[in-house]
């Protein structure tokens, strides 16, 4: 945010009238600017002007994001694992020129996406569902045709450059399902905004998401004798933190 603008104060400005000499006075001739003085006063111009502007921020100035890959089918086969990966993208990679995503940018938190170009002759081996499910309209819940077929595998980004965990990105999906879900029980056609489209809405549904996401996760580790997740992986929910405090 930009400093406003520190006015000078007044308080030393002569506006005394009154003098012991009647008689009018002889204007003072005007100073003669200098290189000197003149060259002071555009540096002491240019250092307040400088001063007012908005400083980027860190996530502006890197030269590198955190971004994720959504692995396709083919992909999937190809990298056995989780459906996605956390990579690392330079700031100039063309994912940010793509437009946000509908329902991401109604929460406040735009997020971006950009196809890798995967090829295959099978059409099934393209289909990235999570892709899909991302890029429904806000308002028929529809994906675009682009998103719809022959995807393969993306990458996905935060337009405000800011790091995107797993996490927060399992979280944008889901809420996107749960939309979706809604849909099937409605017959207006068309999400209801005051339920799902708003900051407001997103961080509640967060808020229950993790701790149900969390609690869920340890009883079916417990249950199967398996050990907790490792802190910081795509399945610790113990303290994910909001996409909002990033």
């Amino acid at each position: 945010m930009s400093k406003p603008l520190n006015y000078a104060r007044w308080d030393n400005i002569d506006v005394d009238t009154d003098s012991d000499d009647d008689a009018p006075r002889a204007p003072s001739p005007a100073p003669v600017p200098t290189a000197a003085t003149t060259g002071n006063r555009a540096a002491s111009a240019a250092s307040a002007s400088s001063s007012t502007q908005a400083q980027p921020t860190p996530h502006e100035t890197a030269q590198t994001v955190q971004a994720i890959k959504i692995y396709c089918e083919l992909d999937k086969r190809r990298h056995p694992g989780a459906p996605w990966v956390p990579v690392t993208i330079p700031a100039t990679h063309p994912v940010f020129s793509e437009p946000a995503l509908p329902v991401s940018r109604r929460l406040d938190l735009p997020l971006a996406m950009w196809r890798e170009g995967t090829k295959s002759a099978d059409r099934a081996d393209l289909d990235c569902q999570m892709a899909t499910y991302l890029a429904i309209d806000d308002r028929t819940a529809f994906a675009p045709p682009r998103w719809q077929a022959y995807v393969g595998t993306v990458i996905v980004a935060r337009l405000d450059r800011k790091p995107l965990s797993s996490q927060h990105l399992e979280g944008f999906w889901m809420y996107n399902d749960a939309i979706l879900d809604a849909m099937g029980d409605s017959h207006t056609g068309v999400i209801n905004e005051r339920r799902w489209l708003g900051r407001p809405q997103f961080e509640r549904w967060w808020r229950n998401y993790v701790k149900e996401r969390h609690e869920g996760s340890a009883e079916f580790l417990r249950l199967n004798g398996m050990p907790a997740p490792e802190p910081g992986s795509a399945d610790d929910f113990s303290n994910p933190g909001s996409p909002y405090e990033v």
